[in-house]
């Protein structure tokens, strides 16, 4: 049999497939979670498609600088009207049975009252406005890959830590069964092992539930496969995440993308409310018009142009559009007094901000402590155990106290990254962890 190079090419083709598909990713950075996780977002998806219509309604705006410019015609036939001229007679006068003409005009705004500019203006305010606020929705998704992230990383620091601890355990349940069968051991101490697994297994089934969750949500945000398993990247916890709190107000009001979507919606309305005050100032136009008519047997029209300015000032507005002047207006003191409030309560959270971090970072010291504590209390209560010095119970409890105080170490060693997360949030710069390997 012949073979090809087309067969060659297809088997090749299928060696490649099946050797990717045998490939699974063990593990995903956290800045590869925050790729995918924003080129899945539904929110930022919608967010885009708003700065795309707000760019749009800059360029309606600018439209309308343009001269309007409009040609109409009609050829209609006539019935035979009885037509009579009082005074001088005419002749050679017939009636027509059509007419037709074509006429053309143009107008080009020259003053409308700051009406186009205001306009123009406002609608830039809101475009840029709607920028910030998709900036935002960015960042909104960003925190929830990175909550979820480490959600996942601390049910499976918990799961490891438990699954170490139950497979102790169950080892003292056998040295316990061989003690009780040599009459070295109580049935009541035997007993309480036994039940020592049971809470471990109970706790496991916590951690597992919230492991799955976790892993779930994650695949979700980040359209992964449903069921894909894989292990979260743990270094980028141990490196060092430092803050100070000297960061200038200024620089954070100027990256705060809520702010800065505020500050804009004020200015956007500054100019909706200048908007409304044309009324006060005339509509002057340029105005240009061309007429060519023909009746047969009758007259005719040929190429009459004219051209002109037209005045209009529409006293009435003065008293109809005072209700809608001054609601512009409250519009506008309300956004402000938006800007305001938001602006004190940034000052307030990036206070908070900072001090959670400090209490992360001495809760590690502490857990690091706490974690030698146990683990020397453990040693000295199984020693006493062994030489009849203490009870089953005490050596249960140092058993637990050290399994809390090793998932309180790991645990809060997360808890730093995600106060660091969640003061680079309130200051603005969130986008940065983008860049972390």
């Amino acid at each position: 049999m012949k073979i090809n190079k087309v067969h060659i090419l297809a088997f090749l083709f299928c060696a490649v497939q099946l050797n990717s598909f045998g490939q699974v990713q063990e593990n995903y950075s956290l800045s590869e979670i925050i790729k995918l996780g924003l080129q899945q977002s539904h929110e930022l998806k919608i967010s885009t498609s708003q700065q795309r219509i707000n760019h749009l309604t800059v360029n309606e705006a600018k439209m309308a600088y343009t001269p309007g410019l409009s040609v109409s015609g009609q050829a209609m036939l006539l019935n035979k009207p009885r037509i009579s001229f009082q005074g001088n007679s005419m002749t050679g006068f017939s009636s027509p049975n059509s007419a037709a003409f074509v006429m053309g005009s143009l107008s080009v705004p020259v003053f409308n009252g700051f009406q186009l500019i205001n306009n123009l203006k406002a609608a830039k305010e809101m475009e840029l406005s709607g920028n910030e606020k998709a900036n935002l929705d960015s960042t909104t998704v960003i925190l929830e890959l990175i909550n979820t992230y480490v959600a996942l990383y601390k049910a499976e620091k918990a799961e490891e830590l438990i699954n170490e601890s139950l497979e102790n355990a169950n080892q003292r349940v056998n040295d316990f069964g061989k003690l009780k069968e040599n009459g070295l051991l109580s049935e009541n101490d035997y007993l309480k092992a036994q039940l020592q697994v049971s809470k471990i297994e109970l706790s496991l089934l916590d951690v597992d539930n919230q492991h799955q969750m976790a892993q779930f949500q994650l695949n979700n945000l980040a359209g992964l496969d449903e069921k894909l398993e894989f292990t979260v990247d743990s270094t980028i916890f141990y490196q060092n995440h430092l803050i100070s709190d000297d960061s200038s107000f200024d620089q954070v009001e100027e990256d705060r993308k809520d702010l800065q979507a505020l500050i804009h919606q004020k200015e956007a309305s500054n100019y909706l409310m200048k908007l409304q005050k044309n009324v006060y100032y005339p509509h002057v136009n340029l105005t240009g018009t061309y007429l060519s008519m023909n009746v047969p047997n009758t007259f005719s029209v040929n190429n009459m142009l004219n051209a002109g300015v037209s005045l209009s000032y529409d006293i009435s507005s003065f008293y109809k559009k005072n209700p809608t002047i001054a609601k512009a207006k409250q519009q506008f003191l309300q956004v402000d007094e938006q800007t305001k409030m938001l602006t004190e309560k940034i000052k307030i959270e990036l206070h908070q901000a900072f001090l959670d971090y400090q209490k992360a970072t001495r809760q590690v010291e502490v857990y690091n402590k706490t974690v030698l504590q146990a683990d020397e209390n453990y040693r000295n209560i199984k020693s006493k155990h062994d030489n009849n010095l203490a009870t089953t119970t005490d050596l249960l409890d140092a058993d637990l106290e050290l399994l809390q105080a090793k998932i309180n170490q790991q645990l809060a060693q997360a808890d730093v990254f995600l106060a660091y997360c969640n003061f680079l949030k309130t200051t603005g710069n969130l986008d940065e962890l983008r860049k972390i390997n």
